[in-house]
């Protein structure tokens, strides 16, 4: 059976729940009084500043707020500045800061009252599990005294947040399970598609990559600390949120659709949402595939539905595509021997010639897992197993010599040496040579359960 994956952590996970929480900000602006800035000459630089993030953005901001120390506004913009571009918790303290002084300046401000819950989950979301799910409850209970419209779509895509990161992914899909009332801003719709998509991956439901998909295109800034997998593509953290969707729906066996005709489809849209295309110069990334080593997980998830179908021919081609994408990785190159071996099994027995081929490949596929693990500590066991299927794979395609070779290089550190020198005789006596002779006597030494018939296996070499 090929292994599946682990599933990455809930903790990993709820992580993601603040992501695109900071967006529900600049949706609220105009609402909110920035608009008779428009008006006013010295002013409207630092709006439009803000809005084409041009360089000096900041510094503009600053000294509007300085300029104004009533205005709750010029708080607001610069603490939208600050949420969406925090790279830490003191920068997110920083955003903070300046929504609680504009709730203050003035209550009830409905921008300055998202802001400061924003920016307290975000804060939340760097918290171990415990602090998270206590910061995350707090900023709940601030969207209810702010008096905000507990229908508004882009409140109720800030209240799936706080469940998301209170660890409870069930209330958050009930929060954003129909359509919304009426449209989300542009932000709120990120919002919206980010958290149902990150409580569809806790909770394991099997659409989770339908929902991740559009969170995936609208993600646009990053969370602290986050990485970033490619410098022309979307943060990184778009990218594991929607590889952990491909997981969950096509591999992890807790999610597993009640039917094969589910999960064929539910294959089908996660197949067309990753392909890689052929174009007039090249080929063409999938839209909705993630780019470095989110790439590889992904068209691994993709085998690991396949070969659940028993596709075995696409399934070795998915994860042939993953060890491109992430050569280092043994799992994929294993997922990959396992699914050619599978294949070769199925070849007409008939067919001599094909079926000594696949198996030919297998054996390869097995030989070059066994160079990738060689060396790496820990994972002795797994080599010697991957040599011991390798080596069969070569016997059925007719090459004991290389399946003697494969043993003889990569079966160092067997657990069991009495195994070893017994499947060593064995590939020796099957290559015609003599040596076996040798390799069943250690074995016997050794108390090989088999011994008896080892024993007869000498005699009669011995005789030749």
């Amino acid at each position: 059976m090929i292994p599946i994956e682990a599933f990455r952590s809930r903790e990993g996970a709820a992580y993601l729940g603040g992501a695109a929480l900071a967006f529900l900000i600049s949706g609220l602006l105009v609402a909110g009084g920035i608009e008779r800035y428009l008006t006013e000459d010295a002013l409207r630089e630092a709006v439009q500043a803000y809005h084409r993030d041009a360089h000096d953005a900041r510094g503009k901001l600053v000294d509007l707020k300085d300029a104004r120390p009533g205005d709750a506004s010029a708080r607001v913009l610069l603490g939208c500045y600050e949420l969406e571009r925090a790279e830490d918790a003191d920068r997110l303290s920083v955003a903070e800061r300046l929504f609680d002084e504009a709730a203050a300046l003035e209550p009830g401000r409905p921008s300055a009252s998202v802001g400061l819950v924003v920016a307290r989950l975000r804060l939340a979301a760097t918290k171990a599990r415990e602090g998270r799910a206590r910061e995350a409850a707090a900023a709940g209970e601030l969207i209810d005294r702010a008096g905000l419209d507990p229908a508004d779509p882009d409140v109720l895509a800030l209240k799936a947040g706080v469940e998301v990161l209170r660890g409870r992914p069930e209330q958050a899909l009930q929060l954003l399970a129909g359509a919304p009332r009426s449209a989300p801003s542009r932000a709120g719709q990120a919002a919206w598609h980010w958290n149902r998509a990150a409580a569809a991956i806790l909770a394991r439901d099997g659409d989770a990559v339908e929902a991740a998909l559009p969170a995936f295109l609208l993600r646009r800034l990053p969370l602290p600390a986050e990485t970033q997998n490619d410098v022309n593509g979307p943060p990184g953290d778009a990218g594991r949120l929607l590889t952990l969707a491909y997981r969950v729906s096509l591999a992890d066996p807790g999610a597993r659709p009640p039917t094969t005709e589910a999960l064929a489809r539910r294959l089908e849209v996660a197949r067309t949402a990753a392909a890689v295309r052929a174009g007039g110069s090249g080929t063409l990334r999938g839209r909705y595939l993630p780019p470095g080593p989110e790439e590889a997980a992904v068209h691994n998830a993709l085998g690991m539905a396949l070969a659940r179908l028993e596709r075995w021919a696409e399934a070795a081609e998915s994860f042939e595509q993953a060890c491109r994408a992430n050569p280092e990785e043994p799992l994929y190159m294993f997922n990959l021997a396992q699914a050619r071996r599978s294949l070769a099994d199925a070849v007409d027995p008939g067919d001599a010639k094909a079926r000594a081929a696949a198996y030919q490949r297998t054996g390869e596929a097995f030989r070059r897992l066994c160079e990738s693990l060689s060396g790496k500590e820990g994972r002795e066991a797994t080599r010697v197993l991957a040599a011991t299927s390798g080596a069969a794979a070569l016997l059925a395609a007719g090459d004991p010599r290389g399946a003697v070779s494969l043993y003889r290089a990569h079966s160092t550190g067997h657990p069991n040496p009495a195994e070893q020198a017994r499947d060593m005789g064995a590939l020796l006596d099957h290559a015609g040579d003599k040596a076996c002779i040798e390799e069943y006597r250690r074995a016997i030494s050794l108390d090989h359960p088999d011994a008896p018939a080892l024993e007869r296996r000498v005699r009669v070499r011995s005789r030749r």
